[in-house]
């Protein structure tokens, strides 16, 4: 991965009092990532497309930072070693789809609704910018109200809904909505 993108960081932000830093994902906050992911309430872990609760799962997504397909920076509390949230940028940088970019995002309950959610994706967005990446995408459950609109107000709109094209663990199906932005539009 670009020596650019762990120039930027760590990065410091402060959010309704509460300090935080900014880091890219890296082995050293694996232990740490479980933690989080475990900590998350059902309705989260719902519609993930991946159990990131799964120590497996996590080695997964550190070999694709490792091997450039997956880019995340994490939100810890100001010295310690605790995730607040994340987000995270895939792509295929060999297909013919290697202009797009995905990004799944996602905080703790208790540091919801003070702006760190677009504050890692706006991280992102200056990742997506340095690889030139042209276009984003974010797929969520048309139900994910609070998520639709934290993507609307940096810009998504919906491209796509797909009816019935989630399955939660519980066998139900739910609709999915793909939303997008144009990457060269946020400079």
């Amino acid at each position: 991965m670009s020596s650019a993108f762990t120039k930027r960081y760590p990065k410091y932000v402060e959010l309704d009092e509460t300090k935080i830093e900014i880091r890219r994902f890296a082995p050293e906050h694996r232990n740490a990532m479980l933690e989080f992911a475990r900590s998350l309430g059902e309705e989260d872990l719902l519609f993930l497309r991946f159990d990131i609760t799964k120590e497996a799962t996590i080695d997964q997504w550190l070999e694709g930072e490792a091997n450039n397909q997956r880019v995340t920076v994490i939100a810890l509390e100001k010295g310690k070693d605790r995730v607040l949230g994340y987000s995270s940028l895939s792509r295929q940088p060999l297909s013919w789809t290697r202009h797009l970019g995905e990004i799944r995002a996602i905080v703790n309950q208790e540091h919801r609704k003070i702006g760190l959610g677009a504050n890692l994706t706006e991280e992102i967005f200056g990742i997506c910018q340095e690889l030139d990446l042209l276009k984003v995408i974010a797929r969520m459950p048309l139900r994910q109200t609070g998520a639709r609109r934290m993507f609307e107000r940096l810009g998504f709109s919906a491209e796509a809904l797909l009816a019935d094209w989630v399955m939660d663990r519980e066998g139900q199906t739910h609709d999915l909505v793909v939303m997008s932005v144009d990457v060269t539009s946020l400079t």
